[in-house]
Formats: C-alpha cells, structure tokens, sequence
C-alpha cells in the first residue's frame, strides 16, 4: 500500500499537469501551479523562484502561494555558495538535482531560515530545478508542516512534476518566440532573419501541403547535418519518422491552431534517430500560412530518464537491501526490501538516524566504519545486525560508496541471517563434536556393548574391548576383516544391499549371527546409525544368544500350554454346549406351561361345538348348515392347535447357518408363545417395533433370548403377585451409531445393586432352585455377544427393570 505522502504527490502532479496544459500565459501559470499545491493538495507554502544574475546572484520570487506572511521575500535566498545559498533552493539550482531537508528544526544549513520557518510551522521542505534545455532558470520549493515529508517515491513524482512545469514554461515562451517572428516577419525582413538565424533552437519552416522544406535556421543545418542548400530540397518526409499521411493530417491541425506540440523522432544525415519535441506555430509569408516548428533535442534526456527508470525498477524490486544515507547519518531512501526484512515502514526508517535501528553491541564499530568509510570513499563486507521491528534482529553485510561531492553514501546489504546462524551453529557443534568424541572414546572403551566403525564397504575400522571378548578377536584382527567375514547367515549380496539400505534410510536396527574366533555362532542384536558428513556407519553389538536360548525354551513352553488350551476350551465348549441344552430344556418346560394355557381355550371351543351337535340331534335340530357351521368352529380351534405346535417345534430346530432376518418377526414369535399365559393373566405387553429392521444371526437363538426375558418378566409379576403387569418392548434404529436398538422394561420391581452386576453370571439365579438354574440370562449374553457380535445389559429406572440389546 503506498503512503498518504505518496498519494498527496501523486495528486499534486495530476492536478498540475491540467494546470499546465490549460494555461497559455507564464506568470499565470506559475500563480495557478502554487495555488493548487496549497490549497488543492494540503501543502504549507509553494513558491517559484528564478534565478539572477546579479553580483549575489539572488534568486528572485516569482509567485507563491500558502502561509507565508513575508517569508519568502525575507528569506534573502542566493544562488551562489555563501551561507544564504547552502540551503535547499540555492543547492537545487546549483547541483541541477532535487534536495530534501527532512527536519528544518535539526538540519544546520537551515539555520539562515529556522527561527523564521518554525514560526509558520514549516518542518521539512524540497527544492526541484526547473530546467529548459539543459539549462536551470531557477526552481520550485515547497514547504510540509511534518518532518520526513519527502519519501523517494514522493520525491520521483514531484520531479515528474517540475519537469512539467519546466515544459509549460518552456512551451510558452517559444509560442511567444513565434509570434515575435511572425511579428517581425511584417515588420523588417533584416530584423526576421537576424532573430531566426539567432535562435538557440532549430526552427523549420514548411508548406503544409507539399511537406516542402520552406526555410531553415543554421541551428538546424547544424543539428541534422546538412546545408542549407541540402536541407530545402527535402521534404519533412526525409526527415520523420511518421507517415506522410499522418504528417499532412497534422500539419492541417497545426495551420488549423488545433495543435501546438508533438513528440516524435528525427532523422539526421547520418541515419541516427533523435527524440525530440516540436512546438509549433503559424506564419505567413506572402499571403500563405506556413508550419513554423522549433525543435527541442531530449535525446540524452529520454536516455535519463529511461536510465532513471530502469534505476527505479531495479531498487524496487531488488532482493537486497537499498538505501540511501546524508552524512548526518540518516537515510534519505530505503528500497521495499528494507521494509519486508527489518518490519519498518518507509517513514519509521526515516524518522530517526539509522544508527538507532543497530543492534546495540554493534554501534560503536558501525560507527566506526562508517569513519573509515568517509575517508576511503567505501565500505566492503561490512557486517552487523539490525534490530527488526518485531524485536528480533537480522545480520546484513553491507557494500557502501561515500561520494564526497554529493555528501550521499549509497548501500546495499544482503540480509545473511541463515548463513551466519549456521556458521554458528557449525562452530558450536564442532566444539560439541569434538567434546563428545572424547567422551564417546571413553564411553567406548568402557561399555559392556559391542562396537565396530566401518566404512560404506563394510571394512571394520575400529572395534572396542568388549566386543573383542564377545568374538574371541583382537582389535588387529577385527580391523583386517569385513563385515561379510563375521555375519553367519547373510549372503555377501545381502550385506551389499542392507548396507545401501542404511546409508539410504540412516538407521536400521536388525538380529543376525556372528562367526566367533573359535567357530562358536553368535546371536547378537545389532544397531547401525550412518554419519553422512564422515561416510562412516558406527555399529552397537549386544550379545544375545542367553536370551535367544530364553526365548526358544519359552516358546515350547508356550506350544505346549497353547496345547493345554486348546483342550481345556474345547471341554468348555463341551460344558456350554451341555449348558445350552439344559437351558433349552427348562425353557421346553416353561412352553409346555403355555402351550397348555395355549390348548385350554381351544379345546374347551372343541368340546362345546360337539355337545352342541349332540343337543341339536336330540331336539331335532341338526341340518347340514347347523352341522357345517359346528364343524367350520371345531376345525378352526384344531388348527389353533396345530399351529401352536408348529411353533413350538420351530422354536427348537438347530438354525445351522447365520442368515439375515426381520427382528420384529421373532420377537413376535416369542410373544406368541406365551400369549395365553399373558391373557390367563392380565399382562399386558405394548410394542412399538420398527418393522423395516434386520440383523444377521441365528433367528431361533435370538427368538430364544427374548422368550427368556419376557419368561423372567413373568415370573417376576408372580413373585411380587402383581395382578397389573407391563412388558414395554421397543425396536428402533439409533441415528448416531447405525445400531439395531431392543429395549425390554417391566413394572415387576427394580433388581436389588448388589447383584444386579451378576445377573449374566452362569448359574446365578434369584428364583427359587426348584424353578430356575441361573443359565437364562448367561445363555442370552453368549448368543447375542459372541453369536451375534452385539451387546445386553441390565439397569433399573424409576421401580422397572429394563433390558437393553444392541445389535
């Protein structure tokens, strides 16, 4: 984001520029010029100066503009180098350059003019040349109320500024030059030539039709190389780059008074291309108008400012640190790069002297440097570390130029952080390097553990002490053999390619055998670590073959008593198997007690529909529809029978495959079969079931569970003789978890805590012996836990007791 100093600079130019293209009178334009920097762009004082040629070679107010109150006309400014001419105007026309003072209160060539320019609130001020054809006719000051006002991007659009204005002027006093030699021209045509040959600048005249060459000054034979003859028996054509089209076009504009400036290019006997700027007018010569152009060369300034720009672009973009310093030791511009490594803006870097941002341990040889450097004219490689914003600081090396004329040092620095944090870095772990490896020769020589160095082809460089008594070698031996000489179990093949794995990968840690001395295999466990800067690997070697013999003597023992298991789980097994059964049993024995509540009601219905037939016999009543209808009951309560036996012979086959079935049918399933034992007993059982849910399993185990539940529910409501039982059976599906929920609650009083964590326990029971063997609820934990991967649990809530399956 550019700084609001830079977007007041760039406002003032583009007002300026509007002032200077709208104004065809000097003092006017000068008048408007200072008005708008004031009042229009927020500048304290603006005003033009021209320079004289008097014996102190003033330097004469022309206009201004702003708070002045005298100021100027006091200011007694001179052009020369006598104390009056050291500040900034007086230096600006001089040196032919822009100069800044960034803090009037400090700068000591401000003092002529301090106690004066405080008063108005005057803190820093600029003064731009105003050149016309390479020559200075005075310059343009401008005064901000707030020191550090002039940043270089500032200072560059002001320039562009003055050399605006320096144009305008320059523009219209050649329009006056040619209305003199037009004036002349009806006056004395002695009195024309004299002024036209005496002109500075080329001037052409030509015929707007023809593009023929009318007249000439000597300044033009002179500058495009050719004579006066030469020159009129040309056209503008031999001369222009433009196209003749283009040329007739504008010199129609010109006759036209639509135009009075071009830039363009010219071409010169010798073939070179100039770059000039053409302001033009009308004369008449008898009778005819004809182009009068004045020819201004900006060859070489164009070169200027291609260079300047080229200049810019370069400190701008540079990665390296730019900047530019006063012998007052403050910087007078600082690239964007300064900004991104050290945090500042540009306005904080130059707010105080540069010597303020030096790391505190580093000022005094940066001062003194900065000595050596003013009397040799450079610095080289100068280091020291600047404090950043932030409050870190940075290393920079810096290459200085002193030019003593301008009193400017130009600087570069190259921000060498990184390298100097490791060259630190470097010396630190050398000194630590170096320490340690006598304290690892110590260590070494005294560890219990195997150690070898080797090289990348698996030569043995050094061994300690301990593993030549591991091996039976000694460190002459060992240092004359390879790795492959040792190892027991690799191929020399796989030694190569497991030492390129430890130099790819670093560290590897593996077990192997080594040949000891006398023949003897060793199990040793090995640990290799590569150190890429030395190519050599360090190798640590524990003999394990105690432990390897531990370790196989356990194995056996673990295959034998895996062995014992084995066994010990398949009689388990066995037990289950047996367990199961008896649990199936007493569950048989519970479903004859409803099959029999089951068949009451349906054989009682048999038995009334046949003594009906016989009563109806007797009184003469019996006819074939009378006997259908008997017969039609009786058959509906023998299928009530058979069906109730179906169930009860499904309910005990073996499902010998999982498969996948509807939960809500088996739960059913079990309710049915004890549906007469419920309605002898006024229980009631409410179900809310999701019917569109499905499980994989065995289904007659699952139906078994729930039938032990609600059986257990049952005899609960017996044993508190509660004649108001409630059974609440809920199926649903668990949004968060995907999970097949059963919940199963009844009214028949909550299980005591104290065991309410066994009830899954085989053989625990709460009934009495005679009724119950403790399996039902273990069975129910086996087949939905290990048969159906879900889970069972029991809690009690608020008087009930509830059952919670999850599937």
């Amino acid at each position: 984001m550019k700084s609001a100093e830079f977007n007041r600079a760039l406002t003032a130019l583009m007002k300026c520029n509007k002032v200077i293209r709208e104004n065809h009178d000097e003092l006017s334009l000068l008048n408007d010029l200072c008005r708008v920097i004031v009042q229009d762009v927020g500048y304290r004082l603006a005003w033009v100066g021209y320079k004289e040629y008097d014996e102190e070679r003033h330097v004469s107010p022309v206009s201004s503009c702003g708070l002045n109150a005298g100021y100027v006309e006091k200011a007694n400014i001179v052009w020369s180098e006598e104390v009056r001419g050291l500040g900034p105007t007086g230096t600006s026309i001089r040196s032919e350059k822009p100069v800044v003072c960034q803090n009037m209160t400090t700068d000591e060539k401000l003092k002529p003019w301090r106690e004066d320019a405080i008063m108005r609130g005057y803190a820093s001020s600029i003064a731009l040349p105003l050149i016309i054809d390479d020559f200075v006719i005075g310059a343009l000051t401008i005064y901000a109320i707030e020191p550090n006002a002039f940043n270089t991007d500032e200072v560059e659009l002001l320039q562009e500024l003055a050399a605006s204005l320096s144009f305008g002027i320059s523009h219209i006093r050649q329009n006056k030059t040619n209305e003199e030699i037009t004036h002349s021209l009806g006056e004395s045509e002695q009195r024309y030539k004299t002024i036209y040959n005496e002109m500075a600048m080329p001037i052409l005249i030509i015929n707007p039709d023809t593009l023929e060459m009318k007249d000439v000054n000597e300044k033009a034979c002179l500058f495009y190389g050719y004579s006066r003859d030469e020159f009129l028996k040309k056209r503008l054509t031999d001369i222009q780059t433009l196209p003749k089209e283009k040329l007739l076009s504008i010199a129609s504009e010109i006759i036209g008074k639509k135009r009075e400036f071009l830039a363009t290019s010219h071409r010169t006997s010798s073939g070179e291309l100039r770059d000039i700027e053409v302001y033009t007018g009308v004369v008449t010569i008898q009778g005819k108008d004809y182009v009068c152009s004045t020819i201004h060369d900006i060859t070489q300034r164009k070169i200027i400012e291609e260079q300047r720009e080229q200049f810019r672009k370069f400190f701008n973009s540079s990665e390296d640190l730019m900047v530019m310093a006063d012998p007052n030791g403050a910087f007078k511009s600082t690239n964007p790069a300064c900004t991104k490594v050290l945090g500042y803006s540009e306005s904080e870097l130059l707010s105080k002297p540069f010597i303020d941002f030096v790391h505190p341990d580093d000022r005094q040889s940066t001062l003194d440097e900065m000595a050596r450097q003013i009397q040799r004219g450079y610095s080289l490689n100068f280091e020291n570390r600047y404090v950043c914003k932030d409050g870190s600081f940075r290393y920079l090396s810096w290459h200085a130029n002193f030019i003593a004329e301008e009193g400017i040092t130009y600087a570069t620095a190259r921000d060498i952080t990184d390298r100097k944090m490791l060259e630190i870095s470097l010396i630190k772990a050398s000194e630590v390097r170096i320490r340690l490896e006598e304290r690892y020769k110590r260590i070494l020589s005294a560890s219990i553990e195997g150690f070898w160095m080797l090289d990348m082809e698996g030569n043995i460089l050094q061994a300690n002490e301990a593993y030549c008594k591991m091996s039976g070698y000694t460190q002459e031996e060992l240092t004359h053999m390879n790795v492959r000489d040792i190892d027991a179990i690799e191929t020399p093949e796989e030694t190569k390619r497991r030492l390129m794995t430890i130099e790819e990968i670093g560290c590897v840690r593996f077990e192997s055998k080594h040949r000891c001395k006398g023949g003897r295999i060793m199990d040793v466990d090995v640990s290799v670590n590569f150190i890429k800067q030395d190519n050599i690997m360090f190798s640590f070697i524990r003999d394990i073959t105690s432990r390897k013999q531990m370790e196989e003597a356990i194995r056996q023992q673990n295959l034998n008593l895996q062995k014992k298991v084995e066994e010990e789980v398949a009689k388990n097994r066995e037990r289950d198997q047996l367990v199961y059964e008896q649990s199936r049993h007493l569950s048989m024995g519970e479903l004859l007690v409803n099959i029999s509540h089951h068949w009451r009601q349906p054989l009682c219905g048999v038995s009334l529909s046949v003594q009906d037939i016989k009563d109806a016999y007797l009184h003469n009543e019996l006819d074939g529809q009378y006997l259908n209808k008997n017969i039609e009951i009786a058959m509906s309560e023998l299928k009530s029978l058979s069906d109730t036996i179906d169930n009860f012979r499904n309910f005990y086959i073996h499902d010998k495959e999982q498969k996948e079935f509807n939960i809500s049918d088996e739960i059913n399933k079990a309710d049915a079969l004890i549906e007469g034992y419920v309605k002898e007993r006024d229980i009631v059982i409410n179900k809310d079931l999701d019917t569109t849910l499905t499980t994989r399993g065995y289904p007659n185990e699952f139906a078994q569970v729930i039938l032990n539940i609600l059986t257990n529910a049952k005899d609960s409501f017996e044993r508190m003789d509660l004649p108001d039982g409630i059974i609440k059976i809920k199926l649903y599906k668990d949004g968060g978890t995907g999970r097949k929920i059963i919940t199963i609650m009844n009214n028949g009083g909550e299980v005591a805590e104290d065991i309410i964590s066994k009830v899954f326990d085989p053989y625990f029971t709460t009934k009495d012996k005679t009724r119950g063997t403790g399996m039902g609820l273990y069975m129910a934990k086996v087949i939905i836990e290990k048969n159906m991967n879900g889970t069972i649990a029991m809690r009690n809530s608020d008087g009930w007791c509830e059952l919670r399956i999850e599937l």
